[in-house]
């Protein structure tokens, strides 16, 4: 095939050398793009593989965060509920503790109105006696 090449040249026109170099020249790009190529999709397939890296990186600590602030918001809540409960127990307490003061007072105010009443029905007798003794005299 050489020979036929050589041949070509030397007893070709100018035309059949110029065709000559533009099919070498076309085999050469050739290669070259596909050279080119592959080495893009090399990059493109390298840059893919760090991408995907990075993106699950960034997704394990997104989720870490998001983990943390669920955990410090359930605590929050937690410690809430725990502050409304002792707030409620607290409340139930001091409503029984007057409830109870109330009760011993109306107790005592009974208790006072009667001794009063007694009292009073005592000093209405004793005033009746001075009142018939003063009349006697």
């Amino acid at each position: 095939m050489i020979d036929q090449v050589i041949a070509l040249l030397t007893s070709g026109s100018p035309m059949v050398a110029f065709a000559i170099y533009l099919i070498w020249s076309n085999s050469r790009s050739e290669k070259r793009l596909d050279s080119l190529n592959t080495q893009f999709t090399d990059r493109v397939n390298t840059l893919i593989i760090e991408n995907k890296t990075e993106v699950d990186a960034l997704r394990i600590n997104h989720q870490t965060r998001e983990d943390a602030l669920r955990d410090r918001w359930q605590e929050v809540v937690g410690q809430l509920q725990t502050d409304r409960e002792q707030m409620e127990r607290t409340i139930l307490r001091n409503t029984e503790t007057t409830q109870q003061t109330v009760e011993r007072l109306s107790i005592a105010i009974e208790s006072l109105s009667t001794t009063l009443a007694q009292l009073s029905e005592r000093v209405q007798r004793t005033d009746n006696k001075i009142d018939r003794i003063l009349d006697k005299r």
